[in-house]
């Protein structure tokens, strides 16, 4: 099981279940931001957090993330795809 609140996070269950669970959890994320953004902004959007989900820092500057998160949708917006 994951829980997620406001920044925090717990994980309870087998490692198996918490990878299907996170899969998930990505793909209903991947859908909203297609929705919103399209896929190619959604496409990018997911590999960023992924890959910064990865570093072994605990202290990541949400301000950061935010920003080179909306520069993504910018940079598609501008590009015309959707």
């Amino acid at each position: 099981m994951i829980v997620l609140n406001k920044g925090s996070v717990h994980l309870d269950g087998s490692t198996i279940m918490l990878i299907v669970e996170m899969m998930a959890a990505i793909r209903g994320v991947r859908a909203i931001v297609e929705e919103d953004f399209g896929t190619d902004a959604a496409k990018q959007i997911i590999d960023k957090t992924v890959e910064i989900a990865k570093l072994n820092s605990s202290s990541i500057d949400m301000l950061d993330l935010g920003t080179e998160l909306m520069s993504i949708i910018a940079e598609v917006e501008n590009n015309g795809s959707k």
